[in-house]
């Protein structure tokens, strides 16, 4: 499925592009882009034929619907081109080459060729988004700039090998991500789309296999990059965005960074969900669900948006209505880990552990994780099965010394299912020491609602809020 998720006939064809892939790859749709694995067995002939569908395959499936081709017509007609031997990368720079000619005088485009056949470019990015040159650039190759980030071919190859692998949302897919995407900045140090998706999946990998300051650090420190490459990026503004908010603590930082995101992009859905995250931590829950109403009716089949709009829900305490929204995420991808997660999250709260557990079980089929480990033993506990409970404990403290970290976050909740309340709260101490982004749950979960008449419990959502207005 596109990001945008499904319904469009752009949709359709990205799913195409997919397949396509598959089919003249032999690899799996989600190793795009890499190369097959047998490439350099391949002889010259075969390798610039897929190099000529490489160029249908990148723009078939490019993220940004708008930049993909707008009709199956457009398609089948580079596909035509292919089947009668010709090349369409060099009939997209023909095209290039066109409009450079109607922008300047013949005699200009005459001059440049006879100072090399081809020009090179110079370039920054000013901190407000405006480009600078110091060489000739024509209109095909900005707007290929404000997408890729680059023109260099290099760094944006490796750039999009990276993306590829951060999609997967494993560890080994971090892994293998940050070392693409620092490789795309050695090619081209001022690429912010780059230094954006750095800051993201290093913020994703926060809590989940990196301890949260070191992880967040680094989302930081490439999000500050990224703004500082390009203001004008919405991008660049929503990394920055959740690292104030999920690190930083800084809620009203966060709001003006996601609202800045809202005046780059205002129709775009994500910056409104953001924007209702923030105004829910500012304590504004009515206008926080608005917001997130409102990024609803601009994507309508997004994902991410439907994900937000469950979370809200969730928080309101209205977990019928969060249901409903993870099942039509799940209608859509049947194997969306964050939906199965939220929804097995509020059956639980509704008293229907059987199947809270079957959900957290799908799940964990898929990628398992602490915190999948973590509710799955807190509703076990609570069902009774106190062994299985302490199975899935065990299972945490030998991931962590195996990974190196796990949050004492994930351990807290299968105690506070176990009903062991004083290790429980030695959990949350070190969660909160870590700066886990997880320990604000304690202020609103119904999980925690047990807690609260606790001194103990008292004190530590004390020390929370104390950190939290010194982050201010």
């Amino acid at each position: 499925l596109p990001p945008e998720g499904p319904g469009t006939p752009q949709a359709d064809l990205y799913s195409l592009g997919k397949v396509l892939y598959e089919m003249s790859t032999g690899r799996d749709r989600k190793d795009y882009p890499l190369l097959p694995q047998d490439w350099d067995a391949l002889d010259p002939a075969e390798q610039a034929q897929l190099l000529e569908l490489n160029e249908v395959l990148v723009k078939v499936c490019e993220a940004d619907p708008r930049r993909r081709y707008q009709s199956a017509g457009e398609l089948r007609r580079d596909l035509e081109l292919l089947q009668r031997g010709q090349s369409v990368r060099h009939q997209r720079a023909a095209k290039r080459r066109f409009a450079l000619a109607k922008k300047f005088s013949i005699s200009a485009v005459a001059l440049t060729l006879l100072a090399g056949g081809a020009w090179k470019l110079f370039y920054s990015v000013s901190p407000r988004g405006e480009l600078r040159t110091t060489g000739l650039i024509n209109a095909a190759d900005q707007r290929l700039l404000k997408e890729r980030g680059t023109l260099n071919p290099q760094a944006y190859e490796l750039y999009e090998k990276a993306r590829a692998y951060a999609e997967r949302d494993t560890r080994e897919g971090f892994n293998q991500a940050v070392h693409y995407f620092n490789q795309s900045l050695r090619a081209d140090p001022n690429n912010a789309l780059a230094y954006t998706q750095l800051a993201n999946i290093y913020r994703r990998a926060a809590d989940w296999y990196l301890p949260p300051k070191h992880a967040m650090e680094e989302a930081k420190r490439n999000a500050h990059k990224a703004v500082t490459l390009n203001g004008a990026s919405p991008a660049a503004h929503q990394a920055l965005a959740w690292v104030r908010l999920l690190y930083d603590w800084d809620w009203l930082g966060a709001s003006n960074s996601a609202w800045r995101t809202i005046e780059l992009s205002p129709n775009t859905a994500s910056c409104h969900a953001l924007y209702a995250t923030c105004l829910q931590e500012l304590g504004h829950p009515d206008a926080a669900l608005a917001e997130k109403l409102k990024a609803m009716q601009l994507a309508p089949d997004s994902i991410g948006v439907n994900i937000d709009l469950a979370w809200g829900f969730y928080h309101r305490r209205e977990y019928t209505r969060a249901l409903e929204a993870c099942r039509k995420v799940l209608r859509a991808n049947s194997n969306n880990i964050a939906a199965l997660f939220l929804m097995g999250r509020s059956l639980k709260e509704l008293g229907r552990y059987d199947e809270a557990v079957a959900s957290f079980e799908d799940a964990r089929s898929i990628e398992d994780s602490p915190d999948l480990i973590g509710w799955m033993g807190h509703t076990l506990a609570l069902m009774g099965h106190r062994e299985d409970a302490l199975n899935l404990l065990a299972d945490l403290e030998a991931l962590s010394k195996k990974a190196g970290y796990v949050s004492a976050y994930w351990k807290a909740i299968i105690h506070a299912g176990l009903g062991t309340r004083r290790q429980a709260i030695d959990c949350l101490r070190l969660a909160l020491a870590d700066r886990s982004q997880n320990i604000l749950e304690i202020r609103k979960d119904q999980v925690w609602d047990s807690f609260r008449s606790d001194p103990d419990f008292v004190v530590l959502v004390q020390a929370l809020e104390s950190e939290v207005r010194r982050s201010r």
